[in-house]
């Protein structure tokens, strides 16, 4: 069996540059991890943006690998998979397309969580600070929350471990004033785990070359010391971040929708309110779309949907927040006070799904 020193020096080797002193104790204690067998064990790391968190664990990743260690890698949303397998070279799944089947018989809905059949393998899910602990809707879940069916899937399987990926300074699940799976003490008394945790917090010398992630780190210290006094973003130059004023933004976005593709460009706002103004203004002055849709226009899935995809297929089901672009409308028609329109659509996040 490999020894925690042997997997640390390999480790070290997949990072290619020298770590920081914070990322060369999340590395220790990896290490230490993947080579000690402790049962119900669970490994948090939390990471600041720019600490290198990314880069960290596609390291471990490609280790595992040469270790010919198993590994699943998991995401809660379809977008959060595809970052995820992007970075780390690897398949990435959806928890809920992971965990959960979907059976049509006689014309019923049955709807079941998987039973984890595997054995000696490390699931290392990535963006846990979207997870909620809530009881998911409707009765298909069993009344289960999406954190509790996951600890308990990986756990009933033998010799299973796993490591959560997050930040606790982003958004918590909807309705929750903190995220439960970066809560160590939450999971070990509600889960009976042997959880442990480290928190990532230098950032690495190559982060603060980006005026985004310079200026995420000064507002999270300000979150930190409560310090809220303007200026609340630097003024200096950078080559990924500059500022412009309300006069400008429209030549601004003109410009980049003339050179990037749509889902390449984001625009972050404060509300849902503003978001909705947002995307309305530039579908009509930027995209001149006047339709309430046209082909081109992204949607997403707000609920989960069983019946348009064969459960046999790689996708299973479309689950809540997949993004689908429209690729033709055949007919809108308004019934009963709503508008419905019947269209054909590609999931984003599933390139090889016809």
């Amino acid at each position: 069996m490999l020894s925690k020193d042997d997997f640390f020096s390999l480790f070290k080797k997949q990072l290619h540059y020298s770590p920081t002193n914070g990322q060369s104790e999340a590395m220790e204690l990896l290490s230490e991890f993947v080579c000690l067998n402790i049962k119900n064990q669970l490994l948090i790391l939390r990471g600041y943006a720019g600490t290198g968190k990314t880069t960290l664990i596609s390291a471990l990743v490609q280790t595992l690998k040469m270790v010919d260690k198993k590994t699943v890698l998991l995401a809660p949303t379809g977008r959060a998979a595809k970052v995820f397998s992007v970075y780390s070279n690897q398949k990435a799944y959806t928890i809920h397309k992971h965990l959960y089947k979907v059976k049509i018989k006689d014309g019923m809905l049955d709807f079941f969580r998987k039973e984890n059949k595997m054995r000696d393998t490390l699931f290392i899910v990535d963006e846990v600070s979207m997870l909620s602990a809530s009881i998911q809707s409707g009765t298909l879940f069993a009344n289960k929350s999406l954190l509790e069916d996951l600890i308990e899937y990986v756990f009933e399987g033998e010799n299973c471990r796993m490591i959560f990926i997050g930040d606790d300074a982003q958004l918590p699940p909807v309705h929750s004033t903190e995220s439960p799976a970066l809560v160590t003490d939450y999971l070990m008394k509600n889960f009976n785990l042997n959880a442990i945790s480290f928190q990532l917090t230098e950032v690495v010398r190559q982060a603060l070359d980006s005026g985004i992630l310079f200026n995420a780190n000064i507002l999270r210290n300000k979150i930190l010391q409560s310090d809220f006094r303007y200026p609340i973003f630097s003024g200096k130059h950078f080559d990924d971040y500059i500022r412009v004023n309300g006069s400008e933004l429209e030549e601004l976005l003109n410009t980049l929708y003339s050179k990037y593709d749509s889902d390449e460009i984001v625009v972050i706002t404060r509300s849902n309110k503003r978001a909705f103004i947002f995307n309305s203004e530039i579908r009509k002055r930027i995209l001149f779309r006047e339709n309430q849709i046209s082909t081109g226009d992204y949607i997403m899935a707000v609920k989960n949907n069983y019946y348009w995809v064969d459960a046999t297929s790689e996708i299973g089901f479309i689950a809540n927040g997949d993004i689908m672009e429209i690729m033709a409308i055949k007919k809108i028609e308004a019934l009963y006070g709503f508008t419905f329109a019947d269209v054909s659509v590609r999931l984003c996040d599933y390139p090889n799904f016809q």
